[in-house]
């Protein structure tokens, strides 16, 4: 974990304005990879999507496809598989045969959790 994150999970903790400390982070942390997400994704969708990560961050990569305001299943896939590959997500569970597979905003969580889960 980065100082700068280690610092406003600590504060949590230690001064009574450490939500709004941590909202600040959230917000920085969602512009930055907004940033990432359009450059790699390069598509109209890259924000929804990730608004969509920010509500949801552990997910079937399958529920993704289908819902409104989010592209065809087959450029969901392409999307996600382009974030996996730059370490955005991370693979909770390998999907097989007729399971999908469970992803996850694996920095957020930590953030949530306050440790490593992920």
């Amino acid at each position: 974990m980065c100082d700068s994150l280690k610092l406003i999970v600590t504060s949590l903790y230690l001064i009574p304005s450490a939500a709004f400390l941590t909202s600040q982070f959230l917000s920085y942390r969602r512009e930055r990879d907004s940033t990432i997400c359009n450059s790699l994704t390069r598509s109209q969708f890259a924000v929804p999507l990730l608004d969509r990560l920010f509500t949801q961050p552990i997910f079937q990569s399958t529920h993704l496809a289908g819902q409104k305001g989010m592209p065809s299943k087959p450029m969901v896939m392409q999307m996600l598989g382009r974030l996996r590959r730059a370490g955005i997500l991370r693979v909770v569970r390998e999907g097989s045969g007729r399971r999908a597979q469970v992803l996850a905003l694996a920095e957020l969580v930590n953030l949530s959790e306050g440790r490593k889960i992920i």
